[in-house]
């Protein structure tokens, strides 16, 4: 019933919509989590940073907010509600696919998501406010203040631009440095 009731928050946004604007990503994060709590400390509270975010945002752009799929219902409507109040901001429900997303985006705007792989590997830009395992991609930033956004896109945007990156690269070296391996939880 809380879920069927959150859910009028969330924006409809069509294709004609998406591929005639110009947005941003910014993937909400599960919390609690160590991708947040220890990956990205200082930017933990998500509605304070999506509002940063929402104010630094050119004019005719747009940050569209996806809901994560286990953290829906985590939030009271009150917080769905300022989210939609920020100028520029779109909310949209967990069930969309974010893939579909990305490709219309100008980029991808996160924590320490993985969405912000899966925008690098579609050949998006990446501004990350933690510490990933793809923060060394020629297309992902680290940001440390958001006053470092415009700025750090426009330069993103000139790498796409010019097409000076690889990511057949960027994936063989990555695997180089992985383990191969397995988790086991619990006894055997």
């Amino acid at each position: 019933c809380r879920m069927k009731f959150l859910s009028y928050n969330f924006d409809r946004l069509d294709n004609e919509w998406l591929r005639k604007s110009t947005f941003y990503i910014f993937p909400i994060h599960f919390q609690p989590e160590a991708s947040t709590s220890v990956g990205s400390p200082f930017f933990e509270n998500q509605l304070e940073l999506v509002r940063n975010i929402a104010f630094s945002l050119g004019e005719n752009e747009f940050l569209i907010v996806k809901e994560h799929v286990s953290n829906y219902g985590y939030f009271n409507s009150s917080v769905y509600d300022e989210i939609k109040s920020l100028p520029g901001v779109k909310l949209i429900g967990p069930k969309h696919n974010i893939k579909d997303f990305i490709k219309l985006s100008q980029g991808v705007i996160a924590l320490t998501s993985t969405v912000g792989f899966e925008a690098l590997l579609l050949d998006k830009p990446v501004l990350v406010f933690g510490d990933v395992f793809y923060n060394k991609h020629p297309l992902c930033r680290k940001i440390n203040s958001i006053f470092e956004i415009k700025k750090a896109f426009s330069e993103l945007n000139e790498r796409v631009i010019l097409g000076n990156y690889n990511n057949q690269l960027f994936l063989l070296a990555y695997k180089s440095f992985t383990v191969s391996g397995r988790v086991i939880y619990g006894e055997d």
